[in-house]
């Protein structure tokens, strides 16, 4: 219980960490207002995770419940569920901010000329938001059993490995290079903790799980929201129209999978 506690400690340190490293490294190499736009930009990116995180914490009792009560098929169950869902959110949402970066950061910031590297690292950073949000389902599971040392094991390799790797990129590539780090160390950390965690505590096959549950769900969200961008495009809607199209498709994405997946979201 203290090597848990101790873990979530440090789990919870290092993250606190390494959602800071990047902005400290671009204050020191770019201007006040080019640390204004990245911090703007990471703020955005926090959509998928934000949208996601009450879910699973709602989720994460009744797993422990489950894991008490060794009722191991019900916890399978859960989890293929939360995976399509959070897969079909986060999906959702990152890919609203990565195809409708400009028109969401006018709204925000109307009438402003747009940096294009506000615009690209907006991107960039939702990408990451995507993937912290699937690496957050593995996660939780993996406390549900008690477990946190993967999880662990990677805040420590990203929080030494952000700052070398945002000092590399970011003066050659500017808040771009700033925010590749982010993406990049997320998308291992998802594909270290699925791994990990599924193969320990899931009894089915996780190369099904990966494909049914968050890429094919992953995919389908990607589409929608580019088949919404191809409308605006070819009806030229700019700001607030294509905003409320992209919400629109959005929400009947995910309306759709809860649909699907109902019977497996009840608290009982």
């Amino acid at each position: 219980m203290i090597a848990f506690a101790g873990g979530m400690l440090s789990i919870s340190v290092f993250s606190s960490l390494n959602t800071q490293l990047d902005k400290v490294v671009v204050s020191a190499l770019f201007a006040t207002k080019d640390l204004g736009y990245y911090t703007l930009a990471g703020m955005a990116a926090q959509l998928p995770y934000a949208g996601t995180l009450p879910i699973l914490v709602a989720a994460l009792p009744h797993l422990t419940r489950l894991q008490a009560e060794r009722q191991s098929e019900r916890i399978d169950a859960l989890f293929r569920t939360y995976s399509l869902l959070i897969s079909t959110l986060a999906g959702v949402s990152a890919a609203a901010l990565f195809f409708f970066a400009r028109d969401l950061l006018s709204l925000w910031l109307p009438g402003q000329i747009l940096p294009e590297q506000f615009i690209e690292a907006t991107q960039i950073l939702a990408v990451g938001g995507l993937f912290l949000s699937l690496a957050s389902v593995p996660f939780y599971l993996g406390l549900a059993h008690g477990y946190n040392r993967a999880a662990m094991a990677m805040a420590v390799v990203t929080i030494f490995a952000t700052g070398p790797a945002v000092l590399i990129l970011a003066p050659r590539f500017g808040l771009t290079g700033a925010a590749l780090p982010f993406a990049a160390f997320n998308i291992i950390s998802f594909a270290v903790l699925f791994t990990a965690v599924a193969r320990k505590f899931y009894g089915g096959n996780p190369a099904k799980l990966l494909l049914s549950a968050i890429i094919v769900p992953l995919a389908l969200a990607v589409l929608a929201i580019a088949a919404a961008k191809a409308v605006t495009t070819s009806y030229s809607l700019t700001g607030l129209s294509a905003v409320l199209l992209v919400a629109t498709v959005a929400f009947a994405e995910v309306g759709a999978v809860i649909g699907v997946a109902r019977r497996h979201l009840t608290f009982s």
